[in-house]
């Protein structure tokens, strides 16, 4: 584990509240940790490279918000062919996270798609690729909470805060399709990239596409406003920052009782994720929690705390054995149209 000190710790939390969408960012928070702007440049750099705890820092998009389609997909696959399975569908685009997992189902990976793509499709192809004959098809139904913030202070006390749980009914209703201008997606296309690492940030990047910096910036505020940006700030490489063991943990739950469990399951800072999600034949388990902890015995004393509080004994933790791919989906570029055109011949 990766011994940090205490101004490490308040600025990885700072980041990965709402990053200041000012000209000086950098500045600003300098000012709070009452260190130098090049102080607080230098240590990100740090924390990226040498300790390497910072992913990226950069507007977190909503993917339903910009038309695109997703799915968690589980396959079942035999244990000599799992890493070329792994292989075959990390060269899709689309593919953010792929985990194999301790589940008879034991691959398990996210795919999006753009408007103009057919998700089932693209599916379909990959369980061709994979030859897999036994495989979930977890679309959500519903989010309760997306987006842990690791807090690198008491991340391990007071299990339970009741105000701390994000409950987004639009996930269950129609958006209506609007239509994004050029700039706007060249916005997109610029903020879903790393921030650079100099005092004037926005300014580089507005350089990219020929707008102003505060231009730049009103067009983010517009993009939160809107919920096309969930938030603007750092992604935490969670086991570098010493959150060892994660769980996700998959709960059958009655239908009249599932958002009240997803709402105090999203109470629990140490869940990152909580979805509804469509359930199969073979498969009957509606809601989705994703857990993260300093090591395996204290994710198990977590689980069961939930179970307690939701009074739910039918449920099932599944362990990451080992991580394939993780990275955040880049948006309106050629990648997806390339693939289609190699493999499903579009």
């Amino acid at each position: 584990m990766i011994e940090l000190d205490s101004i490490d710790k308040k600025l990885l939390n700072l980041l990965q509240n709402d990053f200041p969408l000012i000209e000086k960012p950098f500045e600003y928070i300098g000012k709070m940790l009452n260190i130098s702007e090049n102080d607080v440049i230098e240590k990100i750099i740090f924390l990226k490279n040498e300790k390497p705890v910072i992913r990226q820092i950069s507007a977190l998009f909503d993917t339903k918000r910009l038309g695109y389609q997703s799915s968690l997909i589980a396959f079942k696959v035999n244990e000599e062919n799992i890493d070329k399975t792994a292989e075959i569908i990390n060269k899709h685009p689309g593919v953010s996270h792929n985990y194999k997992r301790d589940c008879e189902y034991n691959l398990w990976f996210t795919i999006t798609v753009p408007p103009e793509s057919d998700l089932e499709k693209n599916c379909k192809k990959l369980i061709e690729l994979s030859n897999v004959s036994e495989f979930l098809f977890l679309p959500a139904v519903k989010l309760y909470k997306l987006g842990v913030k690791f807090d690198l202070k008491d991340f391990d006390s007071s299990n339970y805060k009741e105000d701390s749980f994000i409950f987004n009914k639009y996930y269950e209703e129609k958006i209506e399709d609007e239509k994004l201008s050029e700039i706007e997606i060249d916005c997109i296309r610029t903020l879903q990239n790393d921030l650079p690492l100099v005092p004037q940030p926005f300014k580089i990047m507005a350089e990219n596409i020929n707008i102003s910096h505060s231009e730049l910036l009103r067009f983010i505020r517009r993009f939160i406003k809107t919920r096309k940006i969930r938030r603007f700030s750092a992604v935490i490489n969670h086991r570098n920052a010493g959150f060892l063991s994660n769980a996700m943990v998959v709960w059958k739950v009655k239908d009249d009782k599932i958002d009240e469990c997803g709402a105090v399951i999203s109470g629990f800072k140490q869940v990152s994720h909580c979805y509804r999600r469509a359930v199969c034949p073979n498969w009957l388990y509606p809601l989705y929690s994703m857990i993260h902890a300093r090591n395996r015995e204290q994710c198990e004393n977590i689980i069961s705390d939930i179970a307690k509080k939701i009074n739910v004994n039918d449920y099932k933790p599944i362990y990451s054995l080992k991580e394939y791919k993780k990275e955040t989906i880049k948006y309106f570029t050629n990648d997806q149209k390339n693939w289609e055109r190699k493999y499903l011949l579009i």
